[in-house]
């Protein structure tokens, strides 16, 4: 074959993986890929409750974590009558946080390619009643830059001191409160179809204790 055509066809070959390369590169730059090592959660006096964030970007390029949201998986509520340090720690309120609804925690961490990070986000509960205990099922997503990488569900209980056999002596009463306003509503209907009761009062009387059943759903009470 003539030399020439020879090396037009290499030329063309060289340029060709060139390309290949090149696009290849150009693909892969400036993606960064979050991974979730841990996330471990610990308890500190009072309605707080420390998340531990320990996060890597395996990509090739930075990785901006812009926000966390926690989603409540679960709730349940009860009533008593009468190594690497972190880099950053945020504080994020969840008293109001009920069944299926989403609360973000707006945090700002960077990091560069291979970079291993550890951030906490101390939940707190300040609006909850002296007496009342909360647990959560809470499912935490990381939000970035390039999308959103999901944790393993975590349970949060809160305040942190109560013991799991007061919490449940707890969540008995609240089952029994559950019963005493289904028998409030049974003796309003009652009395509404005997005539002892009018029938605005009647109304007014219900939609109190749906309102109060509706709270309690809320916070799997």
């Amino acid at each position: 074959m003539d030399p020439t055509i020879v090396g037009a066809l290499i030329a063309a070959v060289a340029a060709i993986v060139a390309s290949l390369i090149g696009a290849n590169r150009i693909k892969r730059k400036g993606k960064g890929k979050l991974e979730i090592a841990d996330i471990i959660s610990s308890l500190e006096e009072g309605n707080k409750c420390v998340l531990d964030f320990r996060v890597q970007n395996t990509g090739n390029a930075d990785l901006v974590i812009n926000r966390v949201s926690f989603q409540a998986l679960n709730v349940q509520s009860a009533a008593t009558f009468g190594a690497l340090e972190f880099s950053k720690t945020y504080d994020l309120d969840i008293s109001e946080l009920g069944l299926g609804e989403t609360l973000d925690a707006p945090v700002a961490q960077t990091l560069k390619p291979g970079e291993i990070d550890r951030f906490g986000i101390v939940l707190i509960a300040a609006k909850m009643g002296t007496g009342v205990f909360r647990r959560w099922t809470l499912e935490p997503t990381l939000h970035t830059n390039v999308g959103a990488t999901a944790g393993r569900p975590l349970e949060v209980l809160l305040p942190y001191e109560v013991s799991d056999e007061l919490f449940k002596e707890a969540r008995k009463a609240s089952l029994d409160e559950t019963r005493e306003l289904e028998e409030e509503k049974r003796q309003i209907r009652e009395s509404l179809e005997a005539g002892t009761l009018s029938e605005t009062t009647a109304e007014g009387a219900l939609r109190e204790i749906e309102s109060r059943e509706r709270e309690k759903r809320r916070f799997g009470s």
